[in-house]
This record gives C-alpha cells, structure tokens and sequence, in this order.
C-alpha cells in the first residue's frame, strides 16, 4: 500500500513538474499575426508572464500591427522578467547591448544576462552575449577563458552564432588565443552539420586556405561546389561559392582547369554583386580564358568593380585606359 501511495506522489509530482516547466516556457510561436499580438496584449494585461515577454518582441520587432517602439518592449519585458521569466531578462540585456536599439551599457546588459542564467543556465542568448562581453572585456573584467567557455555553453544549445564565433576565434587567434585549425574547423563542421550554410561556407573556405596545415583544395572544391547547388539562389553563401567555384575552375586549383565552367559560375556571382567575381571575369574577358578576348568588357568589369571598392579593378581599369589612350 506505501509502495503504491509513493509511486502515485511521485508521478503526480512528475506530471506537475512536466507542465509547470511547458508553462514556464512554452514553444515559441512560428509567427506574430495581428490577430495573435492582439491576444498577447489581452494576456499581457492580464499578467501573464509569457504573453508580456511576446508584446514586448512584438514592439521590438514592429509585429502584427504594432509599430516598432523599443521602450514599449522594455515595459512590457520588465514586467516579464519580475515575475522571473528568464527570456524577458536576456532580452532587455540585448537592449542595452551594443546591438541593441537602446543606449549601450554594458554593465547592465552583463547583469541581465547574468540574471537570466541564473533563473536558466542554459539560456543560449545571455550565454551567447556574456561570452562576448567577457571575451571582449566590455562591461566586465576581460576574461577570454571564460567568454569562450560561455560561447560553447551557447554552441552547445545550438545557437548559431556562438558555433561560428568560435571557429573564427581558432581561426584567426582572436585576442591571442592560439590559432588551432582543428578546433576552428570542429565548430564549422558543427554548425554545417545542423544544415546551416554558413557554417559550410566558412568550412570549404578553412580548407581552401594555405596557412591550414590541413589545406585540401579538392575538399574545399567539393564543400563549394555542395553549397552552390542546395543553397536558395539569391543567397550569399551561394554567391559566394559560386565566386570560388569560378576561380578553382579558372586556375584549377581544387579541380580540373574549366574555363567553361569557371565562365558559368563566375557569371552567377558576378549576378549578386560578388566583386571577387566581377574581377574574376573581367580578367577571362581580358585574357581569352575559353572567351574571345573583348577588352572593352573587361573594362567596364573593371570599372564596375573598382566604383564598388574592389582595388585591384582600379589599377588593371587604369592600366587599359592608358593603353587605349595610347593607341
């Protein structure tokens, strides 16, 4: 009979402490409809701590009918987060972020998000943003061990950008952390592998850099080449796989020489204002790569790129000027 009474108690306490957490922190919706914001304005008046953080998204965002009013969403977080609901602290600590719409402070942004862990350690934004904040010493004592080991904390629950910034921290040995190509890669490979692009991009460019003692040109080709035929058309991530793409094919580095190839996918990014690209292909046009020679166009790649800042199409448009000035 105690046996029987014990399990009964401890699957009740189990059911309520299973929808006492759902109602802590329920699904986010996939989107804010006017009709839905109105509801969350209802609920939010009506002191509802989850309806109170989504108003105040809403205001952040300018969703549903409401126009975008960061001080409005600061209310309504404020009012969220004293009834202890940890997203409603991490996000007014985004307020005060330097990416934030209001103005910056650190100190309060750290002790929001500090906030936030403590009510849900494993919040990824605030782990996200206080690995920033130590790792660049901004509001707090600068501690690059530590932001690193909140930026993994955020990795580790998925969060996008904490995976990537940490390859580049490996990468590029960011505040004298020592460069470690394996790490920088681990993180890549980890965010390519939850099917991001961005997280490929940076992957097939780790390999396609010289200084990787693991440089793979061949791999980079085939990341490049997976990027720039399942990424959506108008993205960057493809744009720019298409401008490597165009290059390997070009010096047939990676991949056999194709200048028909190399032709294809330079004009593709060439299409989305990649200026690697538009170079790229002024320089077929100006050498006859798998092209009649047309100086003309290389020209006016030349100078397309140049007015958009790319150097070195000003210094080869400058040189044909002179030639044709010549003549």
């Amino acid at each position: 009979m105690m046996k029987k009474l014990l399990h009964t108690l401890l699957a009740s306490l189990f059911l309520s402490l299973s929808v006492s957490a759902w109602a802590i922190d329920p699904p986010e919706p996939d989107s804010y409809t006017t009709e839905q914001v109105a509801t969350y304005q209802k609920q939010a008046e009506q002191g509802d701590r989850v309806a109170q953080y989504r108003l105040g998204w809403a205001y952040e965002n300018g969703l549903g009918d409401l126009e975008y009013d960061p001080e409005k969403a600061l209310d309504w977080y404020e009012k969220s987060a004293k009834q202890g609901y940890y997203k409603a602290y991490s996000q007014i600590g985004y307020l005060f972020d330097d990416c934030g719409p209001l103005a910056t402070d650190y100190v309060k942004a750290r002790v929001y998000y500090e906030h936030a862990l403590k009510i849900e350690p494993n919040d990824p934004l605030a782990n996200h943003f206080l690995g920033w904040l130590y790792t660049e010493g901004d509001g707090v004592k600068q501690d690059v061990a530590k932001g690193i080991e909140f930026l993994k904390k955020a990795a580790q629950g998925n969060y996008q950008l904490s995976t990537l910034r940490l390859g580049d921290i490996y990468r590029d040995g960011i505040h004298d952390v020592k460069v470690d190509w394996d790490e920088a890669a681990k993180w890549y490979q980890t965010d390519a592998d939850r099917g991001h692009p961005l997280g490929q991009l940076y992957l097939a460019e780790l390999y396609y850099n010289e200084d990787n003692p693991n440089y793979n040109p061949k791999k980079a080709f085939d990341l490049f080449l997976k990027l720039a035929e399942q990424a959506p058309a108008d993205s960057s991530e493809r744009i720019r796989a298409a401008s490597y793409l165009g290059y390997i094919y070009l010096n047939g580095e990676g991949a056999e020489q194709d200048y028909k190839q190399s032709k294809k996918w330079l004009e593709i990014a060439a299409n989305g204002d990649d200026l690697t690209a538009i170079y790229n292909l002024a320089e077929t046009y100006r050498n006859g790569y798998g092209v009649k020679k047309d100086i003309n166009k290389a020209r006016k790649l030349y100078s397309q790129a140049c007015e958009e800042g790319y150097g070195d199409s000003c210094e080869m448009h400058d040189q044909l000027k002179r030639k044709k000035a010549k003549r």
